[in-house]
């Protein structure tokens, strides 16, 4: 805080569900960053500010609240139908690859396929991805998210191998 006979600083949050003062510092120092106790809190989203006051009673809130979310949950996700089964072999050059997700503050979907990274933003409980023109041959890949608070989970690793050729016949004598 900054000023002449700072007389308390106070820390408002709504960190109980209702915007009040939750500490104070009755001794704070010009030009010297005031320090609270730490709180403990759930995950959530929180609004605080810093709100100070002087001898002479006249009193001023930060320039703008500031928001802090706590999140210690990881991300889950998994493949449903119609992802292929764990070592599939197919003639189609194009499947669907399909997840389901649960996260509060989501950031990142990242499809791992055959060792290359495809980025995709997600939102709500499920996303489906299609790959197509897909070459023969055997590919392994998986999908995994994280969250605002980096954290981060992600499904098994599959393997589909693509056989579109259909067998040939040669030198048949009869």
């Amino acid at each position: 805080p900054e000023g002449a006979n700072l007389d308390e600083c106070n820390l408002y949050g709504n960190f109980s569900g209702t915007w009040q003062k939750n500490q104070t510092n009755s001794s704070p120092t010009d030009q010297v960053t005031d320090i609270f106790d730490p709180i403990t809190l759930s995950d959530g989203k929180y609004i605080w500010n810093i709100r100070c006051n002087d001898t002479n009673g006249e009193e001023v809130y930060g320039t703008s609240n500031y928001t802090l979310t706590i999140d210690t949950v990881f991300p889950s996700i998994n493949f449903t139908s119609p992802t292929p089964s764990n070592n599939t072999l197919t003639n189609s050059t194009s499947i669907n690859i399909n997840v389901t997700h649960n996260e509060t503050y989501p950031k990142t979907l990242k499809l791992n396929w055959d060792g290359t990274n495809e980025s995709y933003s997600y939102s709500g409980s499920s996303t489906q991805i299609t790959k197509s023109n897909l070459d023969d041959g055997t590919y392994t890949y998986y999908v995994w998210v994280n969250d605002n608070a980096t954290n981060n989970n992600q499904t098994e690793i599959r393997t589909i191998t693509i056989d579109s050729n259909p067998p040939s016949i040669t030198n048949f004598n009869i």
